[in-house]
């Protein structure tokens, strides 16, 4: 969002913007969110796991302010669920190393981890009234008009973003 904010960016694909940032969002695409963990995971396999049945699990969190992070904690609240933050680590790449070699699970958006689900080295847990969805938008600084490439791309992704952004669950 600094980029936008800072006119260093003309436009970004991101979820939606804090109600107060001068930002203009256009969704495009659902962007599913999943519990995963190692393959060998001992919830892997089991059917229809309620949020509750993650309580001791040892979860690997994404840094503060990430946005993964805090919709993991509002959904958290909403089950009224207390888990044991084993590690917090920045960015995705971190996790999905963390989650391969078993340290715990962790809560990812389903575009972050598809060539390790599609080679078996990460495994979809599944919870109950998961996945959850968050919209991917198109976004733009109000006070910017998007002219020639730029505009093109807002265009292309407004049209088919939602084609390449679909993703494999199981």
């Amino acid at each position: 969002m600094a980029g936008l904010q800072e006119h260093r960016l003309d436009v970004v694909i991101a979820g939606l913007p804090p109600a107060h940032a001068d930002i203009e969002a256009e969704p495009f695409a659902r962007h599913p969110h999943c519990i995963v963990a190692a393959p060998s995971h001992v919830l892997v396999g089991r059917k229809g796991l309620s949020w509750a049945e993650l309580r001791d699990e040892p979860f690997l969190y994404r840094e503060a302010g990430s946005a993964t992070r805090n919709f993991l904690e509002h959904l958290l609240q909403a089950h009224q669920l207390q888990v044991h933050v084993s590690t917090e680590l920045h960015g995705n790449e971190a996790i999905k190393q963390a989650v391969m070699a078993d340290m715990g699970i962790s809560f990812m958006s389903a575009n972050a981890f598809q060539v390790e689900l599609e080679t078996d080295r990460i495994a979809v847990l599944d919870v109950v009234e998961m996945p959850k969805m968050l919209d991917w938008c198109v976004l733009q600084k109000r006070d910017t008009t998007l002219t020639g490439i730029n505009a093109l791309f807002k265009t292309f992704v407004l049209t088919h973003g939602a084609e390449y952004a679909a993703r494999r669950l199981a």
